[in-house]
């Protein structure tokens, strides 16, 4: 209340309805805050000792590999392709097709920017990513 600057009293009323239950109200509004806030699912493979952070994982599988395949909310494609960014190659874009084609799409602009680093073993790329199960 120390932040109101000026008040204007007006006739108009409020009347809460007798059967509105607060305390129900705001503890499912806080249970379905972070759906709303990340409505879109992405299917991702992180590499070992990587995580994201934040609720929301669901259906972590440990794969053969050592890494995990999970299920995790986003809030769009334009936030996902920025966060996801940011964990390089620790990470691979499975479903949706659109957010995987767009991280391909920047991940061939910096190779072309930056060139293309081989490995010490030769000329094999630094790893290879599994292929996704649905062709583009």
């Amino acid at each position: 209340m120390n932040h109101i600057l000026q008040l204007t009293s007006t006739e108009s009323q409020f009347i809460r309805p007798d059967d509105f239950d607060l305390a129900g109200y705001w503890t499912a509004y806080q249970r379905d805050f972070h759906h709303r806030l990340r409505p879109a699912r992405a299917v991702v493979r992180l590499a070992p000792g990587v995580s994201l952070p934040g609720p929301g994982q669901t259906d972590a599988r440990l794969e053969e590999d050592g890494w995990t395949r999970t299920t995790v909310p986003i809030e769009s494609l334009d936030h996902a392709h920025a966060e996801f960014l940011r964990l390089g190659t620790g990470i691979e874009v499975l479903e949706p097709q659109e957010l995987r084609d767009r991280l391909a799409r920047t991940a061939a602009e910096l190779a072309e920017r930056y060139g293309s680093p081989r490995s010490s073993a030769g000329d094999r790329p630094l790893r290879q990513p599994r292929r996704s199960a649905h062709p583009a």
